[in-house]
């Protein structure tokens, strides 16, 4: 035997939270650093380890983590799947947009799994989805995280140990302990720690090696646990146009140590004032554990829209909130044309928003607010949201046209776009000449000219004896474009003609009259007898 005895040393030694220190909580209480059993049953966690035993069941467990800030990311530290078993590693939730597979481990053992490999969850809800497949045993035991909100790092100095430990925590000086972590490999002496909701003036750490219970340290002195601030994030709607007297299903994620009401409140002034939805209520929970729904029927507005913020808060504390931007459209509300520059004949789309009508709209247009030309006065749209309709621009010249969409079973469901400007088509034909203020003799041979675009290979020509009331064709000695036809000034006197040059391009809506009138002259002065 040795002559004398020696000693081993081994031993951790505490660094900080080792008293005074004040950390504010990040996550929840709930399962934090515990052992759960891997199943088929759906949990919401923070900080857990996950094992199963070595046996042939096969499970599709779900996980998300307790606060929507977070996603959940997994470490494994054991694993045998063996005799061609398998287990896979999911980010997200099974049939959901967004399910994606980050890793496959298949016909494979390792008790001593590189614990720095890790797969971190990039779905919305931050879940992370476990699966075994094969009739065979398997078993594994993974290391389930939450990473995104900030972290306080638990310091220890390590001699000897077996480099894995369990990390405790106590809220009443040391009388009591929870796990933090269990049997957690760690060469660094650093982890970092999601602070659980356990307010407390009397917090400590104790840290043991998993495989020496005599090799332990505690801090020397209590720190402060702050309690965690409320969250609501990913506020949303089926989406963000609203009509007067619907439903819309208002939801949310929230963090399971929040209170289990809300405030909900709406603004029409970006928040100056608000408007209460709800108070101190309670919310039913949606497609996932931590997502909360509320249905809102939606107000009266006197403005044909108006923007609105919708706000779910804390009812204790207004000021931890989510918003949610949308506009309210007073039933119908037309957005196209409107304000636009438009070419007379064109083909556009007449665009509005509606809901909570028939589904069936009049659809009309003016020049002078007065008097309305239909457009189709029974056009079936029912859903809720945008709708459209294609039309011909009238062939006018106006810098006041407007549409208006009407519920053909409620006219006071109505709405009037902002006045639009029609013109002409572009590259078009031009009159030059008479462009006003001659005097043309009846039964002479006059010449008009005219330039053209690249597009127009012929014209016709119309005269009007009532300053453009009417038109009548009139006969020229050349169709072609080439910038001047002769015509015969017909034997109409007026003082009222004007002329008309038509281009070929645009369906006919290309032309051009004279900027004013001018006058035709036809007269007989008896001489004798007088």
């Amino acid at each position: 035997d040795s002559d004398q005895v020696f000693t081993i040393v081994s031993s951790v030694n505490i660094v900080q939270p080792n008293g005074g220190e004040a950390w504010q909580a990040t996550v929840g209480v709930e399962g934090h650093g515990s052992d759960i059993t891997f199943s088929n049953a759906t949990r919401v966690i923070n900080t857990a380890r996950v094992v199963k035993s070595h046996e042939n069941s096969n499970y599709t467990q779900t996980f998300y983590p307790d606060n929507p800030l977070n996603k959940l990311r997994v470490r494994m530290d054991k694993i045998n799947v063996s005799g061609y078993q398998r287990v896979r590693i999911y980010s997200g939730v099974p049939g959901e947009s967004g399910y994606a597979q980050l890793v496959d481990f298949y016909n494979y053992n390792n008790q001593a799994y590189n614990f720095n490999s890790h797969w971190t969850s990039t779905h919305e809800t931050g879940a992370i989805t476990l699966v075994t497949e094969g009739s065979n045993n398997k078993s594994f035991t993974a290391q389930i995280e939450s990473v995104g909100t900030p972290t306080k790092q638990i310091n220890w100095n390590i001699v000897g140990t077996s480099n894995r430990f369990n990390i405790d925590y106590s809220i009443d000086g040391g009388g009591t302990w929870s796990a933090v972590v269990k049997d957690y490999p760690n060469t660094t002496g650093v982890y970092d720690w999601q602070v659980p909701n356990a307010a407390s003036t009397q917090a400590r750490i104790r840290i043991t090696d998993a495989e020496q219970s005599l090799v332990v340290d505690t801090s020397d002195a209590n720190f402060t646990i702050q309690e965690a601030d409320p969250t609501y994030v990913g506020l949303s709607g089926s989406g963000t146009l609203w009509f007067p007297t619907l439903s819309e299903t208002l939801k949310w994620r929230f963090a399971k140590f929040n209170q289990n009401t809300v405030d909900i409140h709406y603004s029409l002034d970006q928040g100056a004032t608000w408007v209460e939805i709800a108070n101190n209520t309670a919310y039913n929970i949606g497609n996932h554990p931590i997502e909360a729904t509320y249905n809102w029927a939606i107000p009266e507005i006197a403005e044909s829209s108006v923007p609105v913020v919708v706000r779910v808060s804390d009812p204790t504390d207004n000021t931890y909130n989510n918003t949610l931007d949308g506009t309210i459209y007073n039933y119908i509300k037309v957005t196209s044309p409107s304000s636009a520059t438009l070419t007379r004949c064109s083909s556009e789309d007449i665009q509005w928003k509606a809901g909570a009508t028939s589904g069936v709209y009049k659809l009309e247009w003016s020049i002078d607010d007065t008097n309305w030309n239909i457009i189709a006065d029974d056009y079936s749209s029912p859903q809720n949201g945008d709708h459209s309709y294609t039309w011909s621009v009238p062939n006018i010249l106006t810098d006041n046209l407007k549409v208006r969409v009407t519920d053909v079973a409620n006219a006071e469901k109505v709405d009037i776009s902002a006045s639009s400007t029609v013109t002409t088509p572009s590259d078009p034909v031009i009159l030059l000449s008479p462009n006003g203020g001659e005097s043309l003799i009846a039964g002479t041979q006059q010449t008009a000219t005219y330039t053209y675009g690249n597009g127009t290979s012929s014209v016709s020509f119309k005269i009007s004896f009532d300053d453009g009331s009417t038109w009548d064709n009139l006969s020229v000695d050349n169709n072609n474009a080439d910038g001047s036809a002769t015509f015969t000034v017909p034997n109409y006197p007026t003082s009222q003609a004007r002329l008309r040059v038509i281009g070929n391009q645009y369906n006919g809506c290309d032309y051009d009259d004279s900027d004013q009138v001018f006058t035709i002259v036809s007269s007989v002065n008896i001489v004798q007898p007088n």
